[in-house]
């Protein structure tokens, strides 16, 4: 449409046309926007959402000897875990371990990324990895997740 009905039609759909465009098109680029919009605010609160839901994890590796790997595992059955239950947040923990090799990893699970780091700015987490000091024959490394999925 051009001319005054197609500007009245505008006007009434408080629209803008698209440059050489019809009427129609120019309905098309709003819905387009709209629905793009619409997405946009949808990812958003789905992100916001899984922030406020998402779990974290911290592996911590350890190289040890086999010599030394079961005594890393009750240093953490027997010394870690008590610990870690008394941190804020805490919602479980795994400790792998290979007796051929002496390697192990803890594995602690967390209800929030602030939790997570509380027991890092605290010291907690120096602590922690200091009780396994005598057996280490490399320092350990560090790693934080999001839990993607868990059961």
């Amino acid at each position: 449409m051009s001319g005054a009905n197609g500007e009245l039609a505008r006007a009434q759909c408080n629209c803008e046309a698209v440059p050489g465009g019809e009427l129609g098109s120019s309905t098309l680029s709003v819905r387009n926007r709209e629905a793009r919009r619409e997405r946009r605010l949808a990812t958003a609160e789905r992100t916001a959402a899984r922030k406020d839901a998402d779990m974290y994890a911290r592996t911590v590796v350890m190289q040890g000897t086999p010599e030394t790997a079961e005594q890393a595992r009750k240093i953490f059955a027997d010394s870690v875990m008590p610990a870690a239950k008394q941190q804020k947040g805490f919602s479980g923990a795994l400790f792998l371990s290979d007796p051929n090799t002496g390697k192990g990893m803890s594995i602690t699970l967390w209800e929030t990324e602030a939790d997570l780091k509380a027991g890092e700015g605290s010291g907690y987490l120096k602590e922690q990895i200091a009780k396994f000091g005598p057996l280490l024959v490399g320092p350990p490394t560090r790693e934080v997740f999001v839990v993607a999925v868990k059961e």
